[in-house]
C-alpha cells in the first residue's frame, strides 16, 4: 500500500472512530488501542478481517473501503441495495419492526390512504 493510500486509510479510520476513544474503538474492532493509532498514523495497515470490520463500522462494504483507499471510483449501489445490506446485519427483533412498518405501509396503500 502506497503512502497516499495509507493516509486515506488513516483519515477513514479517524473519521469512523469519530468521538470514540482509541480504547473504545479498539474494543469494537478487537485490537489494541495502539494498533488503531498506528492505522490512523499510517504506520501500518490492518489485516483484511480488520479492514472488513472498519468498513462495517464506517457503513461501507469492503469493496467500497478499498476503492476509497485506492482513490478509485466505485459504482454506488442503489439505495434499496444498501438498505437490504444493512437489514441483513440487524438483530431479528429490529427486522420485525421494519417488517411491521412495511406491512402497515402496504395496508394503507391497499386501503387507499
Amino acid at each position: 500500500m502506497n503512502l497516499e493510500a495509507k493516509q486515506r486509510l488513516g483519515i477513514l479510520v479517524r473519521k469512523t472512530r469519530s468521538d470514540r476513544s482509541l480504547r473504545e474503538f479498539a474494543r469494537l474492532v478487537g485490537v489494541a488501542p495502539t494498533t488503531i493509532q498506528g492505522w490512523e498514523n499510517g504506520d501500518y495497515i490492518p489485516e483484511i478481517d480488520n479492514l472488513a470490520k472498519i468498513a462495517a463500522l464506517a457503513g461501507l462494504t469492503l469493496e467500497e473501503l478499498i476503492a476509497y483507499v485506492e482513490n478509485r471510483e466505485v459504482i454506488e449501489p442503489k439505495a434499496v441495495d444498501r438498505i437490504v445490506h444493512q437489514i441483513r446485519k440487524l438483530p431479528i427483533s429490529e427486522v420485525a419492526i421494519i417488517v411491521k412498518v412495511g406491512a402497515d405501509r402496504l395496508a394503507s396503500v391497499a386501503l387507499g390512504s
